[in-house]
């Protein structure tokens, strides 16, 4: 769907945009530059903001006749997310994916791009500017991490026996999952929590994670890592083997997995008796 050229031309927006409106703010924010959305860890800056902005104006230049689904954007006007049930092309973008850890001063945030066309992703970009990362996807062809392709999930090798698995921090998930998130927590000790989103996929394509349970989905969070995982051959599902859908057809929290058999295997735990053995992709 996109030329070689538009590809190139996404990538440097982005690093475009990460230098000018969000490193230069970075651990130089003033008082007023930040303010709280839904909740007082809900943050929103005058980078994410103005980030959006820049991003939007270029990516619908980019691709002309798509349009934007911008987190801040839909925050304003939630009727935006309505775009990806559309028919035209459709950029989600998250400008600082890990806000309170900006704020706080911390390198772990991202700037999250994803390109949608019929539903699907079908290119992403993740950079985190701070930390010097890069990953790009493209359906069909691939990831990219830091310059090397990462190694495709090998199903002929056993599944691990106990899976590096995360979630986020309590506060994310809603009122009653606390019984499957406790059953999850007796039978996985070690569960650990990840932030922010677009990093954990980054994560588990990478192999320094196997799983994770994710209680939200906002598009702007996993659209990018969802095509680099599905690209290595890992999955997602929830309980009934329906994968993560942009628009919300499918059931939280979802399963987030390298390997389709360790994907099976948490939903066994968090749904005793009702988990559906999930096809690999």
């Amino acid at each position: 769907m996109l030329t070689d050229a538009q590809l190139s031309a996404v990538a440097d927006l982005v690093t475009e945009v990460a230098s000018t409106e969000i490193m230069s703010r970075f651990r130089r924010l003033e008082a007023g530059d930040v303010r709280a959305k839904t909740s007082a860890s809900d943050l929103v800056t005058v980078a994410d903001t103005r980030a959006e902005a820049a991003l939007a104006r270029g990516l619908a230049a980019i691709l002309p006749g798509s349009t934007v689904v911008g987190e801040e954007a839909v925050a304003a006007d939630p009727r935006i997310l309505d775009r990806l049930a559309g028919e035209a092309p459709v950029w989600v973008v998250d400008p600082i994916d890990g806000t309170s850890n900006f704020v706080d001063g911390l390198a772990r945030f991202a700037v999250l791009i994803a390109l949608v066309d019929g539903g699907r992703v079908v290119a992403s970009w993740t950079h985190a500017p701070a930390m010097g990362l890069w990953a790009t996807a493209r359906r069909g062809h691939g990831v990219l991490l830091d310059g090397h392709s990462p190694a495709p999930v090998d199903l002929a090798a056993p599944p691990v026996e106990v899976p590096d698995l995360r979630t986020s921090h309590l506060r994310r998930w809603p009122d009653g999952h606390h019984d499957l998130l406790a059953r999850l927590t007796s039978h996985f000790p070690a569960m650990a929590h990840f932030s922010p989103s677009g990093l954990l996929w980054v994560d588990l394509v990478r192999g320094s994670a196997d799983a994770a349970v994710l209680p939200w989905d906002k598009p702007w969070d996993h659209a990018a890592g969802l095509l680099m995982l599905e690209e290595i051959g890992g999955v997602t599902s929830d309980r009934h083997g329906r994968p993560f859908s942009l628009t919300g057809d499918h059931e939280l929290p979802i399963v987030a997995a390298r390997d389709p058999r360790v994907a099976t295997r948490i939903l066994e735990v968090a749904h005793p008796r009702r988990a559906e053995r999930i096809p690999r992709c």
